[in-house]
Formats: structure tokens, sequence, C-alpha cells
């Protein structure tokens, strides 16, 4: 290419053994809109964790009882079973309802048990992964519009993690550090 990524080329010592080159490159992937979303999703909801722990400690209880293992795929049968029962039971009232003499009380009985009845069986399916919030999607896609606003390919901006440590090389410009450098937030 040119004399830039030679330099990414070449190695920082004899006895390196690994490494791995990362260069920026644009933003026009739409599973990065996606994603971006779920991460922010995620910091929102780790900070959320630190500010109000007893709080998330009542829901963590909540959703742990609530995905016991095998437990949980027997009470999926039961509740399928349960709703199944409900519209039968309710189907019966309704026609016990309709016929001759009418009864209005009976029918409305009849149709709230087939809609209890089709509830339980609809909401006896697994647990669905959680759902971005749209205001995450909004803020994601925000973000990413002043990103792909820049052409990040023209900026010759890449990052080679070795065995020394982390090199970042912008232009011609060239910075290295080692992995005692580096701190990593600690989160409690």
């Amino acid at each position: 290419m040119n004399e830039f990524f030679d330099t990414l080329k070449r190695p920082v010592s004899k006895t390196k053994k690994h490494m791995y080159l990362f260069q920026i490159s644009n933003y026009d992937d739409p599973a990065v809109d996606r994603e971006t979303a779920e991460l922010l999703h995620r910091h929102l909801e780790a900070e959320s964790r630190r500010r109000c722990p007893a709080m998330w400690n009542a829901i963590d209880r909540i959703r742990t009882h609530a995905a016991k293992g095998p437990v949980r795929e027997r009470r999926t049968v039961r509740y399928r079973i349960y709703g199944v029962f409900l519209l039968a039971l309710g189907l019966l009232t309704l026609i016990l309802g309709l016929m001759p003499p009418r009864t209005t009380d009976v029918i409305i009985v009849g149709g709230a048990v087939i809609i209890a009845g089709l509830l339980e069986f609809a909401l006896a399916r697994g647990r669905t992964p959680p759902r971005i919030p749209a205001s995450c999607k909004k803020e994601a896609r925000k973000a990413l519009e002043l990103r792909r606003a820049v052409d990040w390919e023209k900026l010759k901006t890449a990052i080679r993690f070795e065995d020394a440590g982390i090199t970042i090389c912008a232009e011609e410009n060239e910075e290295h550090l080692s992995y005692t450098r580096i701190r990593l937030p600690v989160i409690e």
C-alpha cells in the first residue's frame, strides 16, 4: 500500500509471536446501529445498578425465581394446558349462554374466560430477550451520525496489539503503550 502501512508490517521484537491489527473503517455497516444501541442500553443498566443497588437486587431475585432450570419448562407446559382448559371452558360457557334462555351474564363470563385462556396460552412461552428502549436507539443513531460524517479510511489510523503492548499508528506518528501502563476501571 504505502509507507504508513509498511510500519505496521515490521515486527516490534524478534521474540514476538502474536500480533493483531485493527484498522479503523467507516461506520457504514447497518449492524453497528443495533450493536451501539445494545451497548448503550448495557451501559445505562450498569450505571443504574451502581446508583440503585437495592432495587436491582429485588429485580434480580424476581428474575432468578422466574427462570429456574427444568422447573421453567414444566411450568410452560402446565400453563399451556391451563390455557387450553380455559379456552374449552370459555367456549362451553359461551355456547351455553347463547342457547335459550339467553343470559347476558353467562355470555360475558364465557368471553372473559376465553380471553383469560388465550392470555394464559400466549404468555406461557419462554422468556424473550429484553427489548432495547427507543431512547437508546435514538441516542445511538445520533452518535453514529456524527461518526458517519467522517471518512475514517482516509485518516489512516490503525491499532496493533502485540505481546509487548499496544501500538497506535496515526498518520506518521506512532505511540507504544505497554500493558502495564493501561489501567482498567474497577466496577463494584
